[in-house]
């Protein structure tokens, strides 16, 4: 039971803190009207041919830093409304891809960080639902005071509108109050969008405040600790009476 007790507290006091977070990308802009269809990728073998209009996808550009040290995130979440059009195959899903870096205009899928979807019974094809597009973890990456830039792509296949997903997202700087991100880490920054698809952040697509990505405080070392006994006392007490 001691030797037990002993190695939880070695793991809470040790690997809880280099566990790596997720970012969470709410762009499910309340209150808005606008709408986009996503449709129009077509993937053949691992790559993807992306649609000539930007109208059939959306890119956003983030940047992130710390007040001080460093973190890292090995996870990413994007949050939006999506309805299913009338022919959408089954087989198909709605989906955002990470990369490092600013925008470009064709990325290549083989540069990604990850991909993530949400299966078509997570929507209805009667009305929005807010949605979570989620996936497997990726390579960590470090967060310092120097600023780290990332761009996501949200898309879908789809020979044509009705085959994709009608989708509310943000699109307009006022609406970007409403884009949050909730690591465990206190991170600070900013998001913008590239409206017009060219593969730059022009004027008046730029943030003009480095405020729009709201921090979650981090958690004290000895509170991750705690947790981390407690846990294992719970789960010790458990298999003690079992």
């Amino acid at each position: 039971m001691i030797r037990r007790l002993l190695v939880c507290f070695v793991s809470a006091a040790f690997g809880s803190l280099a566990v790596a977070e997720v970012i969470t990308m709410n762009v499910d802009p309340a209150g808005t009207t606008s709408n986009q269809t996503l449709f129009g990728t077509v993937l053949a073998g691992g790559s993807a041919t992306w649609p000539g209009t930007a109208s059939q996808y959306r890119d956003y550009q983030f940047e992130l830093l710390t007040a001080s040290g460093t973190t890292s995130f090995d996870g990413f979440v994007v949050q939006l409304s999506g309805q299913l059009r009338q022919s959408t195959s089954a087989a198909n899903s709605l989906r955002a891809t990470l990369w490092a870096g600013s925008i470009v205009t064709n990325p290549l899928l083989v540069n990604s960080l990850v991909t993530v979807s949400t299966p078509n019974s997570a929507m209805t094809s009667s009305g929005y639902r807010s949605v979570l597009l989620s996936g497997s973890s990726f390579v960590p990456q470090v967060i310092s005071t120097t600023p780290s830039t990332f761009f996501f792509r949200v898309w879908a296949e789809g020979a044509s509108q009705n085959t994709g997903y009608q989708t509310k997202m943000a699109a307009t700087l006022g609406e970007f109050q409403n884009v949050t991100m909730t690591p465990t880490p206190a991170i600070d920054g900013f998001i913008e969008f590239d409206s017009n698809g060219d593969g730059t952040i022009d004027s008046g697509e730029e943030a003009s405040t480095r405020d729009l990505i709201s921090e979650v405080p981090e958690p004290s070392a000895s509170a991750l600790v705690m947790a981390g006994v407690l846990g294992c006392g719970i789960a010790a007490r458990r298999r003690t009476r079992g």
